[in-house]
């Protein structure tokens, strides 16, 4: 009831086309960031040696994904998100 009388009262001060929208999700501009500020904390973490020691992955496919992306070729963002924090996390959690 009370989001009802606040929005009633923001009727006057708000269009209603926004007022009375859907939820709308919050976006993070990862993708950008992984090419600007956090370029080098991706490259660092994710090509270094001693990423490439788990062997997880092919180094060269990697290796393709950050250049593709930080070039701007292709959008890799989703994926290097995931990579670069399961490799975060194997730092911290599974090396001695």
């Amino acid at each position: 009831m009370s989001k009802y009388l606040l929005k009633r009262m923001a009727e006057r001060l708000v269009p209603a086309e926004n007022l009375y929208r859907r939820k709308m999700g919050f976006g993070v501009p990862v993708g950008e960031w992984l090419r600007g500020p956090l370029r080098s904390w991706l490259q660092d973490a994710l090509l270094s040696s001693r990423s490439r020691l788990r062997e997880y992955f092919r180094a060269e496919v990697l290796q393709a994904m950050v250049r593709e992306h930080i070039d701007r070729r292709r959008d890799h963002t989703y994926p290097l998100w995931a990579l670069l924090w399961l490799e975060l996390w194997q730092r911290e959690f599974m090396e001695e």
